[in-house]
């Protein structure tokens, strides 16, 4: 897997507005982003890298979100996790990510001022 040079975002989601859309906001805070579309990507990536945060929606993760996100702790277990859903999505999945460590859950595809606070957030912890 490739070395990230900088805090990066890494993206898992396979939906092209959804990338776009993150990808710009990145660029607005002048974070390089690291898209993944494969779950063993975002998990090979995250064993070789400090990345800023993970951003990854619902759909990308699978029906079983407490037990990838049990992953990824399990190799990072301070790493920042925003979850983005789908609209109208089940308020019980939502609550489910919350419990299993998101920091936040989105709701598609209103992501972009919510995820540049977020970003912000994370920003000025490491200051």
């Amino acid at each position: 897997m490739t070395q990230l040079h900088a805090p990066t975002v890494l993206l898992f989601d396979q939906d092209l507005h959804t990338q776009q859309t993150v990808q710009e906001v990145c660029q607005q805070h002048n974070i390089p982003c690291a898209v993944m579309t494969q779950f063993e990507q975002l998990l090979q990536c995250l064993a070789c890298n400090q990345p800023l945060c993970i951003i990854c929606s619902d759909t990308a993760i699978g029906i079983d979100v407490p037990s990838q996100l049990d992953q990824i702790h399990t190799i990072n277990s301070h790493i920042p996790i925003i979850m983005l859903g789908e609209q109208q999505v089940e308020v019980s999945v939502a609550v489910t990510a919350i419990k299993a460590g998101a920091m936040d859950f989105i709701e598609k595809p209103a992501i972009r001022h919510p995820l540049q606070q977020h970003l912000d957030t994370i920003l000025s912890s490491l200051h």
